[in-house]
């Protein structure tokens, strides 16, 4: 089960197996909805409406978070994780054919972990430490090191196609959600307004390159992600107002423009 606000996941497998899309601004209230207009009856796991209740049936004592992404054994009813990075390489490793690409090439292992911890905590926990700061003090020095590191990025990227060469690898997968949300979101939401995604060249060109993945596109859902995160941060946009984000047709333009 992957959210359309968590499209790294989702487009690595979008056309394998039983695949529920959750809906996001459900969360603010019973939780994780359910998406049932593509349920399968012939897929073996019980016709949920709220995300919890899979977390319930599998383990009725648990009283943590109930996130997304999960991946669910519908054999047993059991989770058998819902950290995004474990699953990603799950879905790599064990539900593979021969068709699939391999997202975590053996000659490129020690790059592809080089630059997940610099993707990890530096950007994509990075956007949360500007978003959520309370002072500030706290704000002033998370998106200066938050840029930096946009930087580093787009340095790498001037290099190359893709992060860790001319194909697109687990990495990638870590990265895109991040930017794809950027301009759309984070740019308003979490006040990380000095540069846009498009100001940068070669970080623009790789998002659009990138949405023209074959099984990228059909995991991204723009108004989606903007509900999810508008109305689900109350204590940083207590109105629950969506503004109105880039124009539309010139954001779209970007993501299916591809590579040069």
């Amino acid at each position: 089960m992957v959210s359309w606000r968590r499209p790294g996941v989702g487009a690595q497998r979008a056309a394998r197996g039983n695949q529920h899309h959750l809906d996001g601004p459900g969360d603010v209230r019973g939780g994780w909805v359910i998406d049932q207009s593509n349920f399968d009856d012939t897929a073996g796991v019980p016709r949920d409406s709220y995300l919890y209740q899979v977390y319930q049936r599998a383990a009725p004592a648990y009283t943590g978070a109930i996130t997304v992404p999960v991946l669910l054994d519908k054999h047993s009813g059991q989770i058998v994780s819902a950290e995004s990075a474990d699953i990603i390489r799950m879905l790599n490793t064990v539900f593979v054919d021969a068709t699939d690409p391999d997202l975590y090439p053996a000659e490129k292992t020690v790059e592809i972990d080089r630059l997940a911890k610099l993707i990890q905590s530096p950007i994509r926990n990075g956007v949360y430490r500007v978003g959520f700061a309370t002072t500030q003090e706290a704000y002033d020095e998370a998106i200066h090191q938050l840029y930096a590191w946009l930087d580093t990025v787009e340095a790498v990227l001037t290099a190359r196609r893709y992060l860790a060469g001319a194909v697109p690898t687990e990495a990638d997968l870590k990265l895109f959600p991040t930017l794809l949300r950027f301009d759309p979101v984070y740019v308003t939401h979490f006040k990380i307004d000095r540069k846009r995604i498009t100001d940068y060249p070669a970080l623009s060109r790789y998002l659009a390159d990138f949405a023209q993945v074959p099984g990228v596109a059909e995991t991204i859902d723009l108004q989606h992600i903007r509900a999810h995160y508008f109305l689900s941060h109350r204590h940083i946009n207590p109105s629950g107002i969506i503004p109105i984000g880039p124009e539309p047709c010139k954001f779209d333009a970007l993501l299916t423009q591809g590579a040069a």
